[in-house]
């Protein structure tokens, strides 16, 4: 039932407690109770919840607001500030109630399952271990908003099989159970994210709700900044700026390969498409632009003056707009015009040179200006005007500038008496864009290691890298090996995979040790790509004998596939200077294959080394590894499991014609009937699988569908599928399926024919 789940015993779990859950964002809640189901209308709640009699006090059921009244087995809610229905909740469950005290007198508990998955009872060290952090969150975002947290308490609930990561619903947000990490898995998992990023909607989206979805940003784009100023104050700079530059990455990931559009758009077929890497992430970096341009104490104080101006009530941007030129004394038009009105990013080249006693600093922008769509008038401006940080250092004096950016190509020159130790462009992410830096191989190195910024020195590594001298390689392997910061080493990895040689190789082998779990996470996916005895013997040797590392472990599995891909299209020896790679026979192709079946019963958190054995598996390219993929798209494997497998099906499906039709029937199958997660992949699977023959379920299940992210993957891979139709290898594919298709249905009449005849005579 849309908005109202069940869960419960399943064949992969079948000591799991049941359990009853709503998730009303972004627009379920009328399918469960009437209403009207628009964020902007906002009302008081009072919900009734009766559970069955007979062992009413196993139960325990949470709602938005104040517990009113508990009578038996009768729970009543009651939420008398004014919210949205889709953010209300109801969780009945058999769960455990952990206190963690108050919050200037209100409430703070963690909520999860009685008994895990396997039947065991909830360990209490877990949950704080996890969510511990919370009244510390809770203090601080009410210091910095200058606005107390405003519901009288919060809950965080652990749900089984939920549909999103987290809800924000009022006073009680919704969790999924991947949270519940075992002491392996917490190695590289740091919940706090998620945690913060709820949490800041209890303000941003819950007590000032975005009037309609188009204003959606308002709630999105300040719970994603809320995780990067979190990290600044309870990590450091440099871990929040790292989780700026993700997002960044994340959004021109999107804006680069699927679609740019300006934050604020009208333009979508229903609401659940503008939940997006422009809302969440870019929103993210906008506010985060807003603030340097404005500075912290006009920012915040425009903070507080928004939250406080329209508390319990719809807002659209202009809401906010208004309350940060009201503090600030500015005139932000042209601000929110080129950042959230219009679409795109200035995409910048800066190059750095000193000649004569002047520093010469040419600045770029390089993106394709115009309508992001012929139908559309969103515009991706010409030139982005901004404010460029720039720091000049010589030894340990450092002069700040701002040059102001205006025009598509700008020339600016600076007194710079001898040349300088090195210049630093915006090391701190303060401008939402996507920044080159072209200079001298020695001020790169220097801003290697000692910029003033994380980001700054992620540049400098890519400058250093498109170098790609001896020196400046051997710059980037010195750093991998020697410096302190795990983000650093992390894109050193990166870029030292793609470079490839013998040095960079040396240097990922050796960074497969390093005592970081995701430094040697990032060194397993740099060096699989690289074809060489020693790369085979170390992913080999990490996928038999197991990590410390849950995360480490599963990407030498899903790595091994790739090996065995090689093996079949190359020269088995790799390298022929180096002798055969496969001279242990527990390194050869068909051994690999072996071990990735043998890891398919590997117990782990959230499956998730069986998860990547799948990945493994599908990556080989052998028809032979079918059965298994089909094997656990069944219902006695997890939901995460037959999601792997069923991704897995899809790329396989893509990689070798022969298993094509089997997977795709398979696929079809689940996206008609699987579970909601199942089916999610299922349809994703099928464009990657790019049969024509899956045109009919796509169009099908957009039609009829109930679940807004279900129709719009649907229609994403029906797309993808008609784009394989202008491709000629794709066309001459479908012509040929066409054919034997054709061919078989001709078989098929004529049998039927014949037996007709056998019994006319």
């Amino acid at each position: 039932m849309r908005g109202l789940y069940f869960t419960g015993p399943t064949p992969a779990h079948p000591k799991r407690q049941p359990m009853a859950w709503t998730q009303c964002q972004d627009q379920d809640g009328h399918f469960i109770f009437p209403c009207l189901d628009q964020p902007g209308v906002k009302h008081p709640w009072r919900v009734t919840v009766r559970v069955d009699a007979s062992d009413s006090a196993l139960w325990t059921v949470v709602g938005n607001g104040r517990l009113a009244a508990r009578d038996g087995a009768t729970w009543v809610w009651d939420q008398p500030e004014p919210i949205p229905a889709y953010l209300l909740t109801v969780v009945v469950g058999r769960l455990r109630v952990v206190d963690d005290g108050e919050v200037d007198g209100k409430p703070v508990r963690y909520l999860v399952p009685e008994l895990d998955t396997a039947g065991e009872p909830a360990d209490e060290a877990q949950v704080r271990r996890i969510f511990g952090r919370t009244p510390a969150m809770v203090a601080w975002l009410g210091e910095r908003l200058g606005v107390a947290y405003p519901w009288p308490r919060y809950d965080q609930v652990i749900v089984h099989d939920f549909i999103f990561g987290g809800m924000e619903n009022v006073a009680a947000t919704t969790l999924t159970d991947v949270m519940l990490t075992d002491d392996r898995a917490a190695m590289d998992n740091d919940h706090d994210n998620l945690v913060v990023h709820e949490l800041m909607h209890q303000w941003f989206g819950d007590l000032v709700t975005c009037q309609d979805w188009s204003q959606g940003w308002l709630n999105e784009g300040w719970a994603t900044f809320s995780e990067q100023i979190w990290k600044v104050h309870a990590m450091g700079a440099d871990e929040g700026d790292l989780h700026a530059w993700s997002a960044l990455g994340n959004y021109l990931q999107e804006a680069g390969s699927r679609y740019s559009r300006a934050i604020v758009s009208y333009r979508y077929r229903e609401p659940i498409d503008v939940f997006d890497r422009h809302l969440y992430e870019k929103g993210s970096l906008v506010l985060r632009t807003l603030r340097a341009e404005l500075g912290d104490t006009a920012f915040w104080a425009g903070t507080r003056a928004y939250l406080l101006a329209n508390a319990h009530r719809p807002v659209h941007t202009r809401d906010f707009q208004r309350s940060m030129e009201e503090t600030s004394g500015r005139n932000l038009d042209r601000f929110f015009r080129q950042w959230v009105w219009g679409a795109g990013h200035p995409t910048l080249k800066v190059k750095l040179s000193h000649s004569d006693g002047l520093l010469s600093i040419q600045v770029d922008q390089q993106q394709t200006a115009g309508p992001v769509a012929e139908d559309t008038e969103q515009i991706i401006a010409d030139a982005f005007a901004f404010g460029l940080p720039v720091t000049v250092v010589h030894g340990d004096q450092r002069v700040c500038h701002r040059l102001p950016v205006t025009r598509r190509s700008a020339g600016f020159t600076l007194p710079c008496a001898k040349p300088p130790d090195r210049v630093e462009i915006d090391p701190r992410l303060t401008v939402l864009a996507d920044i080159s830096v072209d200079a001298p191989r020695a001020w790169l190195a220097s801003s290697l290691v000692a910029d003033g910024g994380i980001v700054g020195r992620i540049r400098a590594a890519r400058g250093l890298a498109r170098d790609g001298s001896p020196v400046a390689i051997r710059t980037l392997c010195e750093a991998l090996e020697g410096d302190a910061f795990w983000g650093l080493k992390v894109e050193l990895a990166a870029l030292l995979g793609k470079h490839g040689g013998p040095e960079a190789r040396s240097a990922l082998l050796a960074a497969l040790g390093d005592p970081l779990p995701r430094v040697r996470r990032a060194a397993v996916d740099a060096v699989a790509g690289l074809r060489h005895p020693d790369v085979v013997a170390a992913l080999v040797a990490i996928g038999r004998d197991g990590d410390d590392s849950y995360l480490v472990e599963g990407a030498a599995l899903a790595a091994l596939g790739g090996v065995v891909a090689q093996a079949d299209i190359h020269d088995p020896a790799l390298d022929p200077s180096q002798g055969s790679a496969w001279a242990d026979d527990g390194v050869q192709p068909d051994a690999i294959v072996a071990l990735l079946r043998d890891a398919l019963g590997r117990d782990s958190w959230t499956d998730v080394l069986c998860q990547r054995a799948l990945e493994g598996l599908s990556r080989t390219r052998r028809a032979s590894v079918l059965d298994a993929l089909v094997e656990h798209t069944g219902a006695r494997f997890s939901e995460r499991v037959q999601a792997a497998a069923v991704a897995g099906l899809g790329r396989l499906a893509e990689a070798v014609s022969e298993t094509r039709r089997p997977a795709v029937d398979r696929l079809v199958e689940l996206a008609r009937a699987g579970s909601w997660r199942v089916r999610y992949f299922a349809l994703s699977a099928l464009g990657v699988a790019r049969d024509p023959r899956a045109m009919g379920v796509l169009n099908e299940i957009h039609d009829t569908a109930l679940e807004g992210r279900l129709r719009r993957t649907a229609w994403e891979s029906s797309q993808r599928l008609s784009q394989t139709s202008t491709d000629p290898v794709g066309n001459l594919r479908a012509e040929l399926e066409k054919l034997r298709e054709e061919g078989r249905q001709l078989r098929t009449r004529l049998d039927v024919l014949e037996g007709q005849a056998g019994r006319a005579g």
